[in-house]
């Protein structure tokens, strides 16, 4: 078969609009259909030809030849186990089965003095009261990303924050370090910070773009506040 077929079949097209159904986001949904890619491509024949016995001969070969990681093997896991439970339907024991093994790493954990110092060096000021305000409330990337000015609640000191994972709301406040460059330089800070997050969203844009033609060439949404330390 050409390469890339599966993206052209039904059962991509049936991948895709079961998991929508199922409220999964983009990133999760491209991820999916990644890992089934992966599958119907090693053996270069459509999902529904495809055994438990090759279904479980993959996930070895995966494991030790591969050599993916456990994070890896996980989204693999999810991504074939979806297919093959609710788009073929199928009862496999080896569904229940497959399961990846979570890594225990210990964080990377900056000293006070060490976060100073990496935040001294952010220029220009804009740059650095976006990444104080990220830093401090601990935000994630997509939460990180569209940020607006008007997310800024200065006399409530609160951080309004979109696009948060899970779509789930938790309303907390935003005081000290995350509002101080606010405080210190409120109109320099607000006529620039859309620029910055505008920037970064240019370049999450472009990244994802180049991702997603870079598989070609291969092959949750409530609002919350967080606290600042």
């Amino acid at each position: 078969m050409q390469k890339n077929w599966w993206y052209q079949t039904e059962w991509h097209s049936k991948m895709d609009k079961s998991m929508q159904v199922n409220g999964m986001g983009e990133s999760t949904r491209e991820a999916y259909l990644r890992s089934m890619r992966q599958l119907v491509e090693h053996y270069d024949k459509m999902p529904d030809h495809i055994t438990e016995d090759e279904l479980l001969d993959y996930f070895i070969h995966r494991q030790n030849v591969t050599g993916w990681s456990p994070a890896t093997m996980r989204i693999c896991y999810s991504g074939v186990k979806f297919f093959f439970k609710h788009v073929l339907k199928k009862d496999w024991h080896l569904l229940i089965l497959a399961q990846a093994r979570r890594e225990k790493r210990l964080p990377a954990v900056l000293s006070r003095e060490e976060v100073k110092k990496i935040f001294s060096l952010v220029r220009p000021f804009h740059n650095y009261a976006y990444l104080m305000t990220v830093y401090s409330c601990g935000l994630r990337l997509q939460e990180g990303l569209y940020l607006e000015v008007a997310d800024i609640d200065g006399p409530r000191k609160m951080i309004h924050i979109h696009r948060g994972k899970g779509a789930k709301a938790c309303p907390e406040l935003a005081e000290g370090t995350a509002m101080s460059p606010y405080r210190s330089q409120h109109i320099t800070c607000c006529a620039d910070i859309g620029a910055a997050t505008e920037t970064l969203r240019s370049f999450s844009r472009q990244s994802a773009e180049a991702d997603r033609m870079d598989q070609l060439h291969k092959s949750p949404c409530l609002s919350k506040v967080y606290k600042a330390p």
